[in-house]
């Protein structure tokens, strides 16, 4: 497998990447690999893929819930009474 070196790394993105790899239970360098594989959206293996998706979805639906959704039924209401 290819290696890579990054030299010059800012110490804060260090520290967030170190904190998030023992968060996650990997390894530094496979939280790196991690990383760039999800900003680089090209994630190869089909569980992250789903992961990648679920998170997605529930970032979706606390966004939308977040908006004013009429009631159903009042809407019927009103309707009707027109």
């Amino acid at each position: 497998m290819p290696k890579l070196q990054v030299d010059d790394l800012p110490e804060p993105l260090y520290r967030k990447l170190k904190q998030q790899a023992k968060r996650k239970h990997r390894s530094l360098s496979k939280e790196v690999a991690h990383a760039l594989a999800r900003g680089l959206n090209t994630t190869t293996k089909p569980r992250e893929q789903r992961l990648r998706a679920i998170e997605l979805l529930v970032n979706y639906k606390n966004n939308i819930s977040a908006y004013a959704l009429s009631d159903p039924e009042e809407l019927i209401i009103k309707d009707r009474e027109r």
